[in-house]
């Protein structure tokens, strides 16, 4: 008689195949969709700003999966539709200010009596006709200063003063000012920084006009007084104004500054710019 010999079988249930959707597949799709809408809605300014990162976060989130074309073109669509609004922001900003600017210096200007900036010119020549006229006695000069800051003249009633939360002996600053405390002269010298230029610590200066409310900043290389300066000049929205020149002398910087009412800055720099030197 045969013996019978059962037959083996695989008793392992087989593994049950996922059905469910590949998410990442998902998010490669909504990502290339997003990045799309990204571009074509690039002049309504907000919602692209909102699409472009979410077609970046879901294109960075889906790049290992299955659709890993779709993702890059999500990514690429919509970092590009992000870079292209921050673009178009930037431009937009520094348009409007910049008319702003110019209807205010405009505005300034005129009260003055000047029609263009080029005429700033003849006002400062018209200064110096008075000034060396017999119309002069009314700007009676006395020398003011130190061999340490420089001398200069400044109109016999201006007064030195101390600005309220500085000591001057640390910080080598000097300052005069008219009787009415608007139009002040500040003279301060200081080491050369290690760790940045010149044209640097100028710039920092500049910044700063701005961070104060300056509405215009500008600034040129000039000669002050046989020195070679960089100038800096801002003008605020009060119709006020100021005027910083700095220079290297040795291992020192000095830095000089007018400030005033826009009528009679320009006087003040006249000043400064004419008789500022370090000779008593």
């Amino acid at each position: 008689m045969s013996e019978f010999i059962p037959q083996q079988y695989d008793a392992t249930p087989p593994e049950p195949q996922n059905s469910s959707p590949n998410p990442r597949k998902g998010l490669a799709i909504a990502s290339l969709v997003l990045g799309i809408l990204t571009v074509l809605l690039l002049f309504t300014i907000v919602l692209p700003i909102i699409t472009g990162i979410l077609a970046v976060v879901f294109g960075l989130l889906s790049i290992k999966g299955s659709k890993k074309g779709m993702a890059i073109a999500g990514l690429a669509t919509g970092g590009a539709g992000l870079l292209l609004v921050i673009l178009i922001i930037v431009i937009a900003t520094f348009g409007v200010l910049n008319f702003h600017s110019s209807e205010l210096q405009n505005t300034l200007l005129n009260d003055l009596g000047i029609t263009t900036i080029q005429e700033i010119e003849t006002t400062i020549n018209d200064e110096q006709a008075l000034l060396n006229s017999g119309e002069a006695q009314a700007f009676s000069m006395k020398r003011v200063g130190n061999a340490a800051h420089g001398f200069f003249d400044i109109p016999i009633e201006w007064v030195e003063f101390r600005t309220i939360g500085v000591d001057s002996e640390i910080v080598n600053i000097i300052q005069y000012s008219d009787m009415t405390g608007t139009d002040i002269i500040t003279v301060q010298y200081l080491a050369a920084p290690e760790d940045f230029s010149f044209e640097e610590y100028m710039g920092v200066l500049a910044l700063g006009m701005q961070n104060m409310g300056a509405a215009e900043v500008d600034g040129a290389a000039v000669d002050f007084n046989g020195f070679n300066a960089l100038q800096i000049y801002g003008f605020w929205a009060d119709h006020t104004a100021m005027v910083t020149w700095g220079f290297e002398r040795g291992d020192q910087i000095h830095i000089i500054s007018v400030e005033g009412p826009f009528d009679s800055i320009l006087r003040t720099a006249y000043f400064m710019e004419t008789s500022f030197s370090f000779e008593p």
